[in-house]
């Protein structure tokens, strides 16, 4: 079997390993709804570098909020890791950890390494799944996977709706401070009406 095959097979047996936890399939993706109707996404991203004899996989998840979504004209269902609000790659550091699927591969043992890697990346979507989890984290100026300018932004709404209050003046300051907002300030402020949080301003430097 080489190894485009046994990747396959791997995430064919993987799927319904998933299902007690309540995942539920669309393509390379595994996904379901978490209590606070946020979703959580857990997604294979095959290495470019792959080839029919080696197959290099890495595991992507996230979590997608509800509530910020719905400012949005998204489909959450359906969604793919990089449009998630948190976002994480199990074994992220120094030297990325890949699982190396070659031709021959037992099917069985990279099964199990890839089931391993999609239960670790449930452990810590489990604990992010809230809003009140993520605006927590933000809080603490830990971005998973956004650019300071969407991290701000996202606060911005999460603290508005779940509070404190006494934190939104910090935190839209902090956001219309940050170096990209004179390069994207109109766009922000937009996006911060929409929110109901501050009406537009003229322009940057506010």
């Amino acid at each position: 079997m080489n190894a485009q095959a046994v990747a396959h097979e791997v995430f064919r047996r993987v799927r319904p390993a998933m299902r007690p936890r309540g995942y539920r399939s669309k393509g390379s993706r595994l996904w379901r709804k978490a209590e606070s109707g946020n979703i959580l996404t857990i997604q294979l991203q095959r290495s470019q570098a792959s080839t029919r004899d080696q197959v290099r996989l890495a595991v992507d998840y996230g979590v997608y909020s509800a509530l910020l979504g719905s400012l949005y004209d998204d489909e959450p269902e359906t969604l793919e890791v990089w449009r998630a609000h948190f976002r994480e790659r199990v074994g992220t550091g120094p030297t990325e950890d890949w699982l190396v699927l070659s031709s021959g591969d037992s099917v069985d043992v990279a099964s199990d390494s890839l089931l391993r890697r999609c239960e670790e990346a449930d452990v810590v979507l489990t604990r992010f799944a809230s809003d009140q989890a993520l605006r927590d984290e933000w809080l603490a100026g830990r971005a998973h996977g956004l650019s300071d300018l969407q991290q701000g932004l996202f606060l911005a709404v999460l603290v508005s709706r779940l509070g404190p209050p006494e934190q939104l003046e910090r935190v839209v300051k902090d956001l219309r401070q940050s170096p990209a907002y004179r390069t994207h300030h109109a766009t922000i402020e937009r996006e911060l009406t929409k929110a109901g949080i501050a009406s537009p301003v003229s322009g940057p430097g506010r």
